[in-house]
C-alpha cells in the first residue's frame, strides 16, 4: 500500500516542477513578494498634495502606499482606527495634529503594541513636537532662520547683522539655539519674548492682554532696537486671524527694511513678507523618501533621532519692494526662484 502513496506524490512534485518551468516558458508572472506598507496620515491641501505626490515617486515601487485623510476635525479614534487596521510597517505624518495623535496612541498603548516607526514633516516646530516619542524622526518643515538669512545676505548689499524675532516663551530653546548658530555667522539675533500665554477661546481680557504684549514687541524690535531685518516664525498663535489684521498689519506698514517669512501665505498679505525662504514641498517629500528607504533597510529601525533639515528651499521676493527698499544686482534678481 506504501507504493502507490509515494508513486502519486512523485507525480505530484513532477506536475509542480512542470507547471512552473512551463510558466517561465510562457511567460507567467510569479507572485510577487509582499511590499510592506506604508500608512501616510494627514490633510488633503495645498503643499501636502506636492508632498505626497514625492513621495508616492520616490517609493512607489518600494512601499504599499496608503494614504488615510487626517485632520482638526477628525475625531482620535479613528486615527487610531487607521493604524490598527493598515497595520503599517512605517507611519508618515504630516502636521502637528497627527502628531499629538500619535504621541497619544504611544502613551495609550506602550507596553502592549510594537510602535511602527514614523517620519514627520509638515509640523511646526518639530524638534520640540517629536521630543521623547519612540522610534520617530523628523523633517524639519520651517527653514532655519541661519539658512534664510544667509540666503537674504547674499542677495543684498543692506545690512543683514541685527535680526529682530518676536517668540513666545514656549520657544525659548529654540531661540537660544538658532541665536548662537547665527552668532557664527556674524549676526545678532535681537529677541522679544511674549510671556503671556493665550488659549482660543480663553476670554476677551485674555486676547486683549495677549495682543497687546505682540504690539510691544513689534515696537520694541522695529522702532527701540531698530533692527536691520526682522524674522517672522512660523507660529500659529502669534500669528492668528484678528492680530496679523489689527497689531501686525498696522505695524509693519512703516517698516521699510526685510521681512522674513517661513510660509506662502505670509507673503501672499500685502505689506507683510516682502522675502520668503520657503519649503520647496516636492523636496520635502524626497527627503521624507530617502528616509523611508533608509529605515526600510535598516529593518524598520531608526537609529538617527531628532529632526533633519529639507534638502532644497524656495526663495521668494515682493519684486515692488525690492526695486524701491532693496540693494540688489539684476544678476542677483536672478537667483531668486520666484519673484513677486
Amino acid at each position: 500500500m506504501a507504493k502507490p502513496l509515494i508513486h502519486l506524490l512523485l507525480v505530484h512534485v513532477a506536475w509542480l516542477r512542470f507547471a512552473l518551468l512551463a510558466g517561465l516558458l510562457l511567460g507567467e508572472p510569479l507572485a510577487a513578494a509582499a511590499k510592506n506598507r506604508l500608512l501616510v496620515v494627514g490633510p488633503d491641501s495645498v503643499g501636502y498634495d506636492q508632498v505626497l505626490t514625492a513621495i508616492n515617486d520616490e517609493l512607489e515601487d518600494e512601499f504599499d502606499i496608503i494614504h488615510r485623510r487626517v485632520d482638526r476635525e477628525t475625531p482620535y479614534v479613528d486615527f487610531e482606527r487607521n493604524i490598527l487596521e493598515v497595520q503599517p510597517d512605517l507611519l508618515v505624518l504630516m502636521d502637528n495634529v497627527t502628531v499629538s495623535y500619535y504621541r497619544f496612541f504611544q502613551d495609550r498603548h506602550r507596553g502592549r503594541l510594537k510602535f511602527p516607526p514614523a517620519i514627520v514633516t509638515m509640523a511646526l516646530f518639530v524638534d520640540q513636537s517629536i521630543q521623547g516619542m519612540e522610534n520617530v524622526v523628523g523633517v524639519r518643515y520651517e527653514v532655519p532662520p541661519i539658512v534664510s538669512l544667509t540666503h537674504l545676505r547674499a542677495l543684498v548689499e543692506n545690512p543683514v547683522e541685527r535680526v529682530g524675532v518676536l517668540y513666545r516663551a514656549e520657544h525659548t530653546n529654540y531661540f537660544n539655539d538658532q541665536k548662537i548658530l547665527c552668532q557664527r555667522e556674524g549676526i545678532e539675533l535681537v529677541g522679544y519674548k511674549v510671556e503671556v500665554t493665550f488659549q482660543k477661546g480663553s476670554g476677551e481680557a485674555a486676547g486683549k492682554i495677549f495682543s497687546k504684549e505682540i504690539r510691544n514687541g513689534l515696537k520694541y524690535l522695529l522702532t527701540t532696537e531698530d533692527v536691520d531685518v526682522l524674522l517672522v516664525l512660523n507660529d500659529n498663535k502669534l500669528l492668528n486671524e484678528r492680530d496679523v489684521r489689527n497689531v501686525w498689519l498696522p505695524r509693519l506698514k512703516r517698516y521699510r527694511k526685510p521681512i522674513i517669512v517661513g510660509v506662502e501665505t505670509l507673503m501672499d498679505i500685502p505689506n507683510f513678507g516682502n522675502f520668503g525662504v520657503l519649503p520647496d514641498h516636492y523636496g520635502l517629500g524626497q527627503t521624507v523618501g530617502n528616509l523611508a528607504i533608509e529605515i526600510k533597510e535598516n529593518d524598520f529601525v531608526i537609529t538617527v533621532r531628532g529632526a533633519t533639515n529639507p534638502h532644497s528651499v524656495q526663495k521668494h521676493l515682493d519684486r515692488k519692494f525690492a526695486k524701491k527698499y532693496l540693494e540688489i544686482t539684476a544678476e542677483m534678481l536672478n537667483e531668486v526662484d520666484v519673484l513677486r
